[in-house]
Order: C-alpha cells, then structure tokens, then sequence
C-alpha cells in the first residue's frame, strides 16, 4: 500500500463526508438517508485501493485473517470497561446521578434482546467507517511512521471528519455551546483512536474493530449516558448516568488519554 496516497486520502475523505454530512444533517435529504453519511470512509477507501494497484486479495485479508480469542474479549470488553470508569467517575466526583428508575430495565430479556439486535443491525454502518480508518489509513499512515505517530494522525483526521455532523446536532438539541461541544466531541474520538489501533494490530482484521465501534457507540448512547432528544433525528434515551453531556466529554477525554498512555506504551514495545 503506498503511503503517499495517504494524505490524498485524508484530504478527499474529508471533503466528501463534509459535504454529505451537511447535506444530510441539515434535511436536504430525508432522514432514511441519515446513516450513509458513515459509509464514505469505506468507499472511498475501495477507490484509493483500486488507484493504489493492489491485488483484491489484500482487501480479502482484512476480513479473512484469523480472529483471536482476545481481539473479540477485547472489541467487547474495552468500551465498557471505560464508560464503566467514567460512570463511576462521574458519580464519585457528583457531576453525575444514577437514574435508578433504569436499572430495572437493565434486569430484562427484552432490553438486553433489543440491545443485541440494535448491535447487529448497525455494525454494516461501522464498517463503513471501518473500512476506511483502519482498513485503509492506518496501514498506509504506517508504511512510513510508526504506530504512534499514525494514530495520533489517524485520531485528528477522525475527530475533523465529525465536524459537521456534530455541530449541526449541538446546535439543534440546545444542549450548550455548539462550538465548545463540538471541538470536545472531535477531541474524545481522536483519544479514541488508540484502543482501535491496539485492536486491529491483534490480528489485521478489521471485524473486531468493527465490534468495538459498535459495542461503543451503542453503550454510550444507550446504557451507561441518558441521551436527549435530537429535534427530527432520535428520540429521549434513558442511562445509567444522568449527567450534563459536556462533563461526561471531559471525563471521556481524561479517562481516555490516560489510556493512550498505555496503549502507545504497548506501540513502543
């Protein structure tokens, strides 16, 4: 893969979900069309494959390699474990409240049921992004960097690539100043790159890491934080946590360079 295709990725990946991001985010479009605005890191990716000459079979490679035991305790494991440190944090330090009136929901087949089926029905959106971030950037980022280095690019591109949509939600839900939540939205998704970069080099698969943006996504949104109404897009979540969103972004944003702390360690080694 040659990696001064990778800035030229950079630059047309951005460029184009900016300008679907806007698009959809503002209601020019539909709202069925919503999630598509995810699937352009991957085709764009296809593209730089094809321009990049490389054999089919390297694309096969990203699905077919062998998947350890640990990249899928991991995928799984790893975004609890760390919205699970920053509930606790939240409540410890009285930024948050337990929603106690959730946890009965948490004892039921039918929430669990539905969790598991939202999972398995969005991960073709994560890999949308997938494909792109870690199936296609980061390797070619790395042909000429070290991991360390790669991430820390790969994490920027990440966070600048929510620009619009995030704004566009901040600005709808009057949840707080739109810029401020935006800039600690992009900032949160570029801490999270690390674990992303630890879990593809497991094992070269980008379908633990698919997991893994998917059990976070939906844990976030859906179980540890409550989430508001987004005016024509969700509906009011409940959460274990009820807490002002930009103290859980800060807490995410702590908790989360302390761990890549620890997973650019591992990069080194």
């Amino acid at each position: 893969m040659k990696g001064s295709h990778a800035i030229l990725y950079i630059i047309t990946v951005l460029l184009l979900s900016w300008i679907v991001q806007i698009v959809l985010f503002l209601g020019i479009l539909p709202g069925k069309w919503l999630i598509f605005y995810m699937y352009v890191p991957a085709l764009t990716a296809f593209f730089f494959f094809f321009i990049d000459r490389k054999p089919f079979s390297d694309q096969i490679k990203l699905f077919a390699r062998r998947i350890s035991l640990w990249s899928l305790v991991f995928a799984f494991g790893y975004p609890i474990f760390w919205l699970g440190i920053v509930v606790l944090m939240g409540y410890v330090t009285g930024l948050g409240q337990i929603n106690f009136s959730f946890l009965p929901a948490l004892m039921s087949f039918s929430f669990w049921g539905v969790f598991g089926l939202t999972l398995l029905t969005g991960l073709p959106s994560m890999f949308g992004e997938e494909y792109g971030w870690r199936g296609y950037l980061l390797p070619a980022l790395a042909e000429k960097r070290n991991l360390l280095a790669s991430t820390l690019i790969l994490g920027a591109v990440w966070g600048l690539w929510h620009l619009p949509s995030y704004y566009i939600i901040y600005s709808k839900i009057g949840i707080g100043n739109p810029f401020l939540l935006t800039i600690l939205g992009m900032i949160t998704v570029a801490v999270g790159a690390f674990p992303y970069t630890y879990c593809f080099y497991l094992t070269r698969n980008i379908i633990p890491c698919v997991i893994l943006h998917g059990v976070y996504d939906l844990a976030a949104g859906h179980l540890f934080f409550g989430t508001p109404a987004m005016n024509g897009l969700s509906p009011e979540v409940p959460g274990i946590l009820t807490i002002y969103w930009p103290y859980a972004q800060v807490l995410l944003i702590i908790t989360g360079l302390m761990f890549a702390f620890l997973f650019a360690r591992k990069f080194s080694a």
